[in-house]
């Protein structure tokens, strides 16, 4: 599994503050006397942040048992839980407005779904001729990450489009509305001091009930995403 170079930040930041924290694949884990134990230092683990996504976890499943085991045994406290598979997953955004699932909701729930909720259908051979407008459209891998496997219709050419749809018909994607970003004008002086128009990804942080911090995202693309043109840029907040 790849190791992200952030988690070495982290790692970094909670050794100064005087907590023993390491970067480990999960294979790197045993489980002994009822404790997860890093084969490297030998340290107890009582705390793992879970950066593994759970499609990798299966794909080594019964290389992680010890992991698997702690978990099962409640003798570590996971942040990232399992229970966040059920949210990434993109069927989440189907079953929503399944019947069966829509009776838990109240009549004002079901009108914020409907109006905020892209319509979201499995990607069948037999949908492909209501998929022409491209620009409407965008497809995902239902257990896919980080863009990858998405297109976006507004990004691809015309005659490549149908070449893309009948690829990933019937291989697990799902077809969803195209959302256009809100767009703002701002400047890359890397490439140029020239201003263009980008599209915009806001996300809104909060931490023990309260309000924590932005996440702003951006791109000039139709995917915003660090496997494409993603620009990660920072938030300022002014005072009266």
């Amino acid at each position: 599994m790849r190791i992200l170079n952030e988690l070495y930040v982290y790692q970094s930041l909670f050794s100064h503050r005087g907590y023993q924290a390491e970067v480990l694949d999960l294979r790197d884990l045993l489980y002994e006397d009822g404790k997860l134990i890093s084969k490297y230092t030998h340290r107890t683990i009582d705390v793992v942040y879970r950066r593994a996504v759970t499609r990798d976890i299966m794909e080594h499943y019964d290389e992680i048992q010890s992991f698997i085991q702690a978990v099962k045994d409640d003798h570590v406290c996971l942040i990232g839980a399992f229970q966040t598979q059920l949210i990434h997953h993109k069927e989440i955004s189907k079953v929503l407005v399944n019947p069966v699932m829509q009776k838990y909701f109240t009549e004002k729930q079901k009108q914020f779904i409907d109006a905020h909720l892209p319509k979201t259908y499995d990607l069948r051979p037999e949908i492909i001729g209501k998929l022409q407008e491209k620009d409407r459209w965008i497809i995902k891998p239902k257990d896919g990450f980080a863009s990858k496997g998405v297109w976006a219709g507004i990004d691809v050419p015309a005659e490549k489009w149908n070449e893309i749809l009948n690829d990933a018909a019937n291989a697990d994607y799902i077809v969803q509305e195209y959302i256009v970003p809100y767009k703002t004008e701002n400047i890359d002086l890397v490439e140029s001091d020239a201003f263009r128009t980008f599209s915009n990804m806001t996300g809104l942080y909060v931490f023990a009930g309260e309000f924590a911090g932005v996440y702003s995202r951006m791109s000039d693309g139709g995917i915003i995403s660090t496997q494409y043109n993603e620009r990660t840029v920072p938030t300022l907040f002014t005072k009266d």
